[in-house]
């Protein structure tokens, strides 16, 4: 069995700045961790949370976007798509029209 232990972290990940917390269960390993850690960094463990978050919140975008890249550069058919529609509107730049506003 894992031991658990009640940890404060802020309600509002957006704005950090709120006093208003909430408490979650954490093991408690990983609260000793926090604690270690946000006394080095100087600040508070539920700061430290909110950045860990934060870091993952930009690494799951960034994993997100990479998948999304990685499929339409596979050479599928939504891929050609794209790929047949910029072609079509590539060719409306050479119609000779230049004062286009």
């Amino acid at each position: 069995m894992c031991a658990v232990v009640e940890v404060g972290v802020l309600k509002s990940f957006t704005d950090y700045s709120k006093d208003e917390q909430r408490t979650i269960k954490a093991f408690v390993g990983d609260i000793a961790f926090v604690n270690e850690r946000a006394k080095a960094y100087g600040c508070s463990a539920a700061e430290l949370i909110h950045k860990m978050c934060e870091e993952m919140r930009k690494r799951s975008y960034l994993e997100e976007l990479d998948e999304s890249f990685a499929l339409l550069s596979s050479g599928d058919k939504k891929y050609q798509e794209i790929l047949d529609d910029e072609k079509a509107w590539d060719v409306t730049a050479i119609d000779g029209l230049n004062n286009a506003p």
